[in-house]
């Protein structure tokens, strides 16, 4: 067996990646395969920060994908409990939706053979779009702009019944909850780090103050929660770039499909929004559309501060952030006062 450690150095706190041993990965492929999976070449993924990933090769000819959550001593935020379990609970949903969802091959949260939960994924061809971007022409991304907004648009298609985080989480009856429920445990994951929180306990009056946005979202929809080019495949098929693979469903929930996070802090070409079917860009938002994407936007700033702080990074875009959306949603409530006195 061929095996490829990559060498990584974690920041005080991060801690999330743990490799395996050759013989343990060994073990993990029978248990997923069957006794006569042979192991042929083993190397470990450096894409993703989280998760602990290898593409295997088998000797019977095929690959595959292993990921598995971090070690019990890495350091977890709230919204990154379970998620793996999460995703699982949600991929027949995705994959319904997008056929460039991997298949799932195998799952295990039993602690058997590791003391972490693994699944095993159909490996897809092409390489990120985030490596490939600056290759392609912008004729070529723009395709690729127009390839993702037709399959977000499907994504978000697909109705839940409850809104919040797929199983083992609880869901809720209304989005105003689940957004709550998300800055209530970033505030905490402030708090048990001793960082600065008076801004986020303000911006949460703030939100509940607004909430009736919130709630005019309409039913819960599917989000992917991570589509960007560092998530997506492309391969050139006849000579053209096309969309081979979405992956990393692990953050996604039922909500608001504005909530993509994409939405609010990417910039979006024309593209994606002429086959999305409608453009939800910050220019073309309504009133109680931009005051959602103001809340959405807060609460991203809380999380940026917690991955800055993970990362030994500076915090300062995160915290004009914050001041932004509280500024706006501030201005929101006046301009719904002056409505009321008028009416």
């Amino acid at each position: 067996m061929r095996y490829v450690e990559l060498p990584r150095t974690a920041p005080a706190g991060a801690a999330l990646q743990a490799p395996l041993t050759p013989a343990l990965i060994a073990a993990l492929c029978r248990r997923a395969f069957g006794p006569q999976a042979d192991v042929v070449d083993v190397e470990q993924l450096h894409s993703g920060r989280f998760n602990t990933t290898y593409r295997i090769r088998l000797r019977a000819g095929y690959q595959v994908i292993l990921r598995l959550a971090p070690p019990a001593s890495a350091h977890l935020f709230e919204h990154e409990r379970w998620l793996l379990r999460r995703e699982c609970a949600v991929h027949d949903s995705l994959a319904g939706a997008a056929v460039q969802v991997p298949r799932l091959l195998f799952k295990d949260f039993s602690g058997d053979l590791v003391s972490r939960d693994y699944v095993f994924l159909e490996h897809c061809k092409g390489q990120l779009w985030e490596e490939l971007q600056g290759s392609f022409t912008p004729q070529e991304n723009e395709v690729l702009w127009g390839q993702l907004g037709g399959l977000v648009r499907a994504i978000h298609c697909i109705q839940g019944s409850a809104y919040g985080l797929p199983q083992p989480m609880a869901s809720v009856d209304c989005w105003s909850k689940a957004v709550l429920g998300d800055i209530d445990g970033l505030i905490g994951d402030l708090d048990r780090l001793g960082l600065e929180l008076a801004g986020a306990r303000a911006f949460r009056a703030l939100v509940v103050r607004n909430r009736q946005v919130l709630d005019h979202c309409g039913p819960p929809r599917l989000l992917h929660g991570d589509l960007w080019p560092k998530n997506i495949l492309v391969d050139r098929i006849g000579g053209m770039p096309v969309i081979t693979g979405l992956l990393d469903g692990e953050r996604a929930r039922w909500g608001d499909p504005e909530a993509e996070w994409i939405f609010g802090f990417l910039d979006i070409p024309p593209a994606f929004w002429s086959t999305y079917g409608r453009d939800l860009s910050d220019g073309a938002l309504g009133h109680d559309a931009q005051c959602r994407r103001l809340i959405y936007n807060g609460r991203g700033a809380l999380q940026l501060t917690l991955e800055a702080w993970r990362w030994g990074l500076d915090d300062g875009f995160a915290r004009r952030l914050l001041v932004e959306a509280m500024t706006g949603l501030e201005a929101m409530l006046s301009i719904r006062r002056q409505l009321a006195e008028a009416a």
